[in-house]
């Protein structure tokens, strides 16, 4: 298992911050293939689902060709969500989980 962190920016430089558990198939099946998409995207805003976002800016139609509708849709399980949804991921990380013993 991997601890998978992104951050997301919801309005301009305010950036908010998910965090999961995920397999090795999630990071190799959607989310490498998601942050490839993403660094290839010519657009200023690379994931736009906020609630006043560009209707082609939407990754199910910035995207077509590069990934499918599923591999957008688990990616999106991922990501942080605000009031209105954000507009960009600005980074993705993922780390190797180790034994974690929670004290509190």
């Amino acid at each position: 298992m991997f601890e998978l962190v992104i951050i997301g920016d919801e309005n301009d430089a305010d950036y908010i911050t998910a965090i999961n558990a995920v397999s090795a198939h999630i990071i190799e099946n959607v989310i490498r293939p998601v942050v490839e998409a993403i660094k290839g995207s010519a657009l200023q805003y690379n994931w736009d689902i906020s609630e006043y976002g560009d209707d082609n800016a939407r990754p199910h139609i910035q995207y077509v060709g590069f990934l499918t509708n599923e591999q957008i849709d688990a990616f999106n399980e991922y990501i942080p969500y605000s009031e209105c949804g954000i507009h960009s991921i600005t980074s993705v990380e993922y780390y190797q989980l180790p034994n974690k013993i929670k004290l509190l």
